[in-house]
C-alpha cells in the first residue's frame, strides 16, 4: 500500500501544527461563515487556505482536501507546492 502524502511529509519532517490550533481552525470553518482567505493549488491541483494563524513563525494552510491536517506554509511548498493562485475554487 502506497503512503499517503500527508504521512510522508511528517515523516521528512513537515511540522505539526498543534492540536489547539487545528481545533480552532476547524471551529472557524465548520460555522458556515466565509472566512475570506486566499486560495492557493498545489501541484496535484489541490486547495489550500491561507489562514490569518501563524505558528513556528510562518502561515498556517488549511487544507480543503479532508485527508489532510492543517500545514506551515513552507511545508507544503515543499512537500506539496508550487503554490499559485491560477486556478483558485
Amino acid at each position: 500500500m502506497a503512503e499517503h502524502p500527508m504521512d510522508r511529509a511528517l515523516r521528512l519532517g513537515a511540522a505539526r501544527i498543534p492540536d489547539d490550533l487545528v481545533v480552532e481552525l476547524y471551529e472557524i470553518t465548520n460555522d458556515g461563515r466565509p472566512t475570506g482567505w486566499p486560495k492557493l493549488i498545489d501541484r496535484d491541483t489541490d486547495v489550500w487556505s491561507v489562514t490569518d494563524a501563524t505558528h513556528d513563525g510562518d502561515t498556517v494552510l488549511l487544507p480543503w482536501a479532508c485527508d489532510m491536517e492543517p500545514m506551515l506554509r513552507r511545508d507544503v511548498e515543499t512537500h506539496f507546492g508550487p503554490l499559485t493562485t491560477e486556478g483558485a475554487r
